[in-house]
């Protein structure tokens, strides 16, 4: 093919961590299967479960922050109360305990 397929076969290696990021803390369950071993899970600031373009903004966010400030922008978890990284502030999202909400509610 001559290297006709490399810019599609990029795009896929690119998207698809985006997309499995989405997909799975998007909707309902909110949580990727590695979340969900450690009971973890992704919510609204307000308690309800995060939309997909919620998910998508703050997967965006992530990938976007995080690579291009060698981590340092990680910081920000520990100089604030709720341990929230930027990312997960900006995007209206908190990461919690599942087991926690589960008896709170």
């Amino acid at each position: 093919t001559f290297g006709l397929l490399a810019p599609v076969a990029a795009l896929i290696v690119l998207l698809t961590p985006f997309a499995y990021f989405v997909w799975f803390t998007g909707g309902p369950r909110a949580a990727t299967p590695g979340m969900r071993v450690f009971d973890l899970k992704l919510a609204r600031w307000d308690g309800g479960s995060p939309d997909y373009i919620q998910a998508a903004v703050r997967t965006a966010l992530f990938t976007v922050t995080v690579p291009t400030t060698s981590l340092l922008i990680l910081i920000v978890m520990v100089l604030n109360d709720r341990r929230r990284a930027l990312h997960d502030i900006l995007s209206g999202t908190v990461v919690v305990n599942d087991k926690a909400v589960m008896i709170l509610s």
